[in-house]
């Protein structure tokens, strides 16, 4: 029989990590509850996104020495680099930051990508351990769905002439769906699984860069983005 080896404090403590905050959802059950402003709101929810990536940083670094192994290392960085340019993408140039919605949605839907993103964090760090290698592998792929539901859920708060029409709602969740599939195609191979995510997030980024670059013109905006 397969030794069956358990994870260790470190990996726990990940795992710990995404889902101690899940609390809080039921602590307001109304938009209305949150008297925070919208602006202050998106930039907090990108202060602790920012943050969270960067602890998945330390997690591939420590995890995939450069020396032994380079190109995992590389490719699982540049795929998580492209997640978080997607991100930022979205919630820097496509929201509207002067909005006076209700921030409750917005809390959720960074809740969300948080957790997605402690998920990838330990995810990588169980690809690398052969007997957690099939764990690690679902939770990569599940995070990556939450983390491209999260994102494209913020969607909603898009400046007006960013809104999203149904056609590239449609091409977005395509994009999403295909990088998703590529995943699971993949398996546990750490190469294949950062080449599937620079791939799909990148096209992702570039269609939503097309997207914006085309509403511009329609709206007579000049670039940059405003």
């Amino acid at each position: 029989e397969k030794e069956v080896k358990e994870l260790n404090s470190e990996q726990v403590e990940w795992l710990m990590k995404g889902f101690s905050i899940t609390p809080i959802i039921f602590f307001y059950r109304g938009q209305e509850e949150l008297p925070t402003k919208f602006p202050h709101a998106v930039e907090r929810g990108q202060l602790i996104t920012i943050l969270s990536f960067g602890e998945a940083v330390i997690a591939i670094i420590g995890t995939y020495s450069l020396g032994e192994n380079f190109l995992s290392s590389a490719l699982l960085f540049f795929g998580m680099a492209c997640m978080f340019i997607n991100y930022m993408s979205q919630t820097f140039l496509g929201v509207d930051h002067k909005s006076k919605r209700p921030v409750g949605f917005l809390f959720y839907l960074h809740l969300i990508i948080v957790i997605e993103i402690n998920m990838f964090t330990l995810s990588t760090e169980l690809l690398a351990d052969s007997h957690h290698a099939e764990l690690g592998y679902w939770m990569l792929v599940v995070g990556v769905a939450l983390f491209y539901l999260g994102t494209y859920g913020t969607t909603v708060f898009n400046q007006s002439m960013y809104r999203l029409q149904k056609g590239d709602r449609l091409i977005l969740w395509s994009l999403g769906l295909a990088t998703l599939l590529a995943l699971i195609f993949v398996g546990t191979n750490v190469v294949g699984t950062g080449l599937a995510l620079i791939i799909g997030s990148y096209a992702l980024g570039v269609y939503f860069y097309i997207s914006r670059k085309r509403l511009r013109k329609i709206h007579q905006v000049s670039q940059p983005d405003p």
